[in-house]
C-alpha cells in the first residue's frame, strides 16, 4: 500500500515549552540522573494520542522534512481595534527550540531516527483573534532538494 508522501495535521493544545526536554536531574550516588517531568510527559502523551491516526503503519526510513507551526495565546496588548486581527508573529518568550523539542519527541514514531530530518522549519505565532492555541504539523518525504 502507497502511503502519501506528506501528513499534515493541527493539535489543539497550548504549546508548551520543554527547557532541557522537560527533564530534571538529581544526584544519586554521585551520579546524574535524568528524568523527565510529569508535566513534560503529559504533554506528549496528548501530542503523541491526537498523531496517532495521522503515522504511517511503520516509520518512514527516508529524509525527512519537518514544519512546525505554533500558535499562542495572544496578549491583551495585542487585543485591541488597532492590531491586525490575524496570526501576528510572537516574538517573546517561549524560545522556538525549547518548543521543538518536545514536540518533536513526541513524533518520534513518524521516523526511524531524528537525524533522518533533513529540513526543519519551525514558526511561532500569536493567535488570530477568535482561535485557540495549536500546533500544526507537516511531515514530509523529502527526496530531492527542489522539492
Amino acid at each position: 500500500m502507497d502511503y502519501p508522501a506528506s501528513i499534515a495535521f493541527s493539535i489543539p493544545i497550548t504549546p508548551l515549552s520543554l527547557q532541557m526536554s522537560g527533564k530534571r536531574l538529581q544526584i544519586r550516588n554521585g551520579k546524574p540522573i535524568f528524568f523527565k517531568t510529569k508535566k513534560a510527559s503529559d504533554y506528549q502523551k496528548i501530542i503523541n494520542l491526537y498523531s496517532i491516526k495521522y503515522k504511517p503503519q511503520a516509520p518512514w526510513d527516508c529524509a525527512i522534512r519537518l514544519e512546525i507551526d505554533y500558535f499562542l495565546e495572544r496578549p491583551m496588548r495585542l487585543n485591541t481595534k488597532k492590531t491586525p486581527q490575524g496570526a501576528l508573529p510572537h516574538t517573546k518568550r517561549p524560545d522556538l527550540d525549547n518548543l521543538q523539542k518536545g514536540t518533536q519527541d513526541a513524533l518520534r514514531d513518524f521516523w526511524l531516527d531524528d537525524s533522518q530530518i533533513a529540513d526543519l522549519a519551525i514558526r511561532k505565532f500569536y493567535v488570530a483573534f477568535g482561535q485557540q492555541p495549536s500546533i500544526k504539523i507537516k511531515i514530509t518525504k523529502l527526496q530531492s532538494i527542489n522539492e
